[in-house]
């Protein structure tokens, strides 16, 4: 449940990069949600590949990447965050305007 780990360090700094891009709603679904929310799974992902974090057991090993950086650079794990939300809902948005033209119907 490396989502777990991501949301328990990262929790705090994710909520605040979600309040600066000004969506409360997002804010909110994101904290009843917590480590369950779809932005939390996606931030497990690209940290992994961004900390060169792979296999089944990875865990504990991104754990200890993420609270390395954290400590050793806290504004690199800053920005990565930061990036890596604004990715995230670059992508969603991107996904929803496809779906909408999709569905969009021309008679003649």
């Amino acid at each position: 449940m490396s989502n777990l780990v991501v949301w328990n360090i990262l929790g705090t700094l994710i909520l605040q990069v979600l309040d600066s891009m000004g969506d409360p709603v997002e804010t909110i679904s994101v904290e009843r949600q917590r480590e369950n929310h779809p932005l939390i799974h996606y931030l497990d992902l690209r940290l992994s590949q961004a900390l060169g974090v792979q296999g089944s057991a990875r865990c504990p090993e991104l754990e200890k990447k993420i609270i390395e950086l954290k400590n050793r650079d806290p504004s690199a794990i800053s920005k990565l965050v930061r990036k890596i939300i604004r990715d995230y809902y670059s992508e969603r948005k991107n996904k929803f305007y496809l779906k909408a033209d999709s569905e969009t119907i021309i008679t003649v």
